[in-house]
């Protein structure tokens, strides 16, 4: 497979943890976003749950819709936020999918609606991971850009193949409003 890998947060210094304590069940809302260059590659983070750091997976851009933002709002600011990226929101997709997820993450139970945007950048964008908070520097170690197949052929893609779905989703859409 053939894909660029921008570097991750190794190298920072991990932060205060931000989650509450173990045994807890976390509800929330997330909005997410899918930046998608001109080939049709989509940037995803690489993680791991802190309990199993040998079981790795591909995440979507995305975080928790704070009190006052919109779901829109809240995946723009996670864009920068997590990779640096900045958007204008005007030139982001209206929501492409929303579905809801439940799973374990550090001895936390999370109960989470995604909530998918899409937003064409420039090829030459590249990531940061400045703006991560302690949890996420502790548990995110790459940023790659795939397309939907090679999301799909690592394997890491996880369980639930309506990610791999949105990702193919915002592809289509994104590079089918340039070819308008």
């Amino acid at each position: 497979m053939s894909h660029s890998r921008d570097a991750g947060p190794a190298a920072a210094a991990p932060g205060p943890e931000v989650l509450p304590p173990r045994g807890a069940t976390v509800v929330r809302t997330t909005g997410r976003m899918l930046p998608v260059r001109s080939d049709g590659r989509v940037l995803l983070l690489r993680g791991w749950d802190p309990d199993t750091p040998d079981d790795p997976f591909w995440f979507t851009v995305g975080g928790g819709v704070d009190a006052g933002e919109t779901h829109l709002d809240a995946a723009v600011r996670e864009l920068f936020e997590e990779t640096g990226i900045v958007v204008d929101p005007a030139d982001v997709t209206p929501e492409l999918t929303r579905y809801g997820v439940e799973f374990s993450w550090s001895g936390r139970w999370i109960v989470q609606d995604l909530v998918y945007f899409a937003v064409l950048v420039p090829d030459d964008a590249t990531t940061t991971f400045a703006g991560l908070d302690g949890a996420e520097r502790q548990s995110i170690d790459s940023a790659a850009w795939l397309t939907p197949d090679e999301l799909a052929a690592t394997g890491e893609a996880g369980d639930d193949l309506r990610m791999v779905e949105a990702v193919r989703t915002a592809v289509a859409r994104v590079l089918g409003d340039v070819a308008r």
